[in-house]
């Protein structure tokens, strides 16, 4: 599979302003978010925007040096409940569900 990594860096947000999630372009192929995910609702909003998947790195690294294997594993059991209880505001059940009309650009 032929996929796209989506790359921001803090320089980034620090001189623009936006959140890399609000920033992902329309691009054919499919899309890996690998910058910005810190919530469960950053995961839905990456893919809801398309995604194919989300990529968590910093979130899983503060877990692992603050309680090692069991931190990782706490760190991933609130994404998953953070994405399941936005899933469920926004009246889905399923990850398949997940689409654009979900979200609310103002």
């Amino acid at each position: 599979m032929k996929g796209f990594p989506l790359k921001f860096h803090t320089i980034w947000n620090k001189y623009f302003g936006e959140s890399p999630i609000n920033e992902i372009p329309p691009i054919l192929g499919t899309l890996f978010v690998d910058t910005g995910i810190r919530s469960g609702t950053d995961v839905l909003k990456a893919l809801a925007l398309d995604a194919r998947a989300v990529l968590i790195g910093r979130p899983i690294l503060y877990g692992l040096v603050c309680g090692g294997q069991d931190g990782v594993r706490r760190v991933l059991d609130i994404l998953k409940r953070e994405l399941v209880y936005d899933m469920a505001c926004c009246g889905l059940t399923s990850i398949d569900q997940i689409n654009k009309d979900i979200l609310y650009k103002h």
